[in-house]
């Protein structure tokens, strides 16, 4: 993940986003672990069934980032 984060920053992104299935808990963790928040909800389909993606921001740029990552220690 920090790979990841360092390239955006590299490439002078705004942020990151993602998308994740809203039931694979353990995902939710790690990514809230590293500062990424919830966003908004998106349709997702896999095969026939259809899905809910939670949406993800992470902010890289720090003139964007709030203190909430701060105190997490993760920058």
């Amino acid at each position: 993940m920090r790979a990841c984060i360092d390239e955006a920053k590299s490439r002078k992104s705004h942020g990151i986003w993602l998308g994740v299935w809203g039931k694979n808990e353990r995902a939710i963790r790690f990514y809230r672990k590293w500062g990424f928040n919830p966003v908004g909800k998106q349709p997702f389909v896999l095969g026939g069934d259809r899905q809910t993606d939670l949406v993800f921001w992470l902010p890289v740029d720090t003139r964007l980032e709030n203190n909430s990552s701060k105190e997490r220690g993760l920058q």
